[in-house]
């Protein structure tokens, strides 16, 4: 692990927020978005236990999952390259966008990537093409899709309890994906009075929160679900998104992804203006990296965020 733990910055800091801070409220972000440009955020603490775990296993070879846009199959792939392992992606999808960004980035690390239709990929335990794959590379080390298993939570607790005043904040928000972040968080603060709430980047609640099976009774009570405070599709456009990245980066000098952490900064935002804490509120926003995924949502919206110039300046 020596070779991966000279290419990141740890521990990460606590930053104030200019913008979301206001008169009774204090923010703070916890900047995980600094570990690594590519093992950024919640992706490396998740990974951080299931790669020792690999190393300690003499594994060559490690294999996971993901869709075509995803931050865990970058990390994963940039983990592996300076681990000197293999790495093997199994996308979802139909066909390769050669000017898919990350993609690039994948390409870059040397992942080797196998392509799965979504039909297949979604009942991928059972899936003779995906079984064929998998049996393809001997001393192999499986990573579930996300990084969310019981090595993850430990890895994202961890990474909590670098902060020496953790108690004094009353609420911990969390963008969630799989669910594995909020989990390993609520182990972390399970004995003390901070609340966690996830926010959920899916329409109609959607989302399939596995880390949620690793989770105690009691741990599950300190966590609260909610949705976006915007109603737009899992990945798609809004020009209040944009908006948000654009003033989190203006006055905070944050870079905030375009899927998960926007809607979880701009939800954050409405939440506060509607007086939905306590005044005198210390809120920690934990920043989960994904900021590779910009380009691609840039490149895929570009025509509407020119569109949109005029109503997307942060002034």
């Amino acid at each position: 692990m020596d070779h991966l733990l000279q290419v990141l910055s740890i521990p990460t800091p606590v930053q104030r927020s200019k913008f979301l801070s206001r008169s009774g409220y204090e923010v703070y972000v916890k900047r995980d978005d600094l570990i690594h440009p590519h093992i950024s955020g919640n992706k490396y603490r998740k990974l951080k236990y299931n790669l020792i775990e690999a190393v300690d296993r003499g594994a060559l070879v490690l294999i996971t999952y993901g869709g075509a846009f995803s931050n865990h199959l970058v990390a994963v792939a940039a983990a592996g390259y300076h681990l000197g392992l293999r790495t093997v992606g199994i996308v979802r999808g139909y066909k390769l966008d050669d000017a898919n960004p990350t993609l690039e980035i994948l390409r870059s690390y040397n992942m080797e990537i196998h392509l799965v239709e979504p039909k297949e990929y979604a009942d991928k335990e059972k899936s003779a093409k995906v079984a064929a794959i998998v049996s393809g590379y001997e001393a192999s080390y499986i990573i579930p899709e996300g990084g969310t298993n019981e090595l993850a939570l430990r890895g994202v607790a961890e990474g909590l309890l670098e902060i020496d005043d953790l108690t004094s904040y009353d609420t911990i928000i969390v963008a969630l994906g799989t669910g594995g972040t909020v989990a390993g968080v609520c182990q972390a603060i399970e004995k003390m009075k901070t609340k966690v709430i996830g926010v959920s980047p899916f329409r109609g609640d959607r989302g399939v929160y596995k880390g949620l099976d690793y989770m105690t009774s009691s741990q599950r009570a300190k966590l609260e679900i909610v949705q976006s405070a915007i109603d737009v599709k899992f990945g798609g456009y809004h020009p209040d998104l944009v908006r948000t990245i654009n003033h989190m980066q203006s006055i905070d000098a944050i870079e905030i992804d375009p899927v998960y952490m926007s809607k979880a900064v701009y939800t954050l935002d409405k939440m506060i203006d509607g007086q939905n804490f306590e005044r005198q509120s210390r809120i920690l926003l934990l920043h989960s990296g994904g900021l590779q995924g910009a380009k691609g949502y840039e490149n895929q919206y570009a025509h509407l965020i020119e569109r949109d110039r005029d109503i997307l300046s942060c002034t």
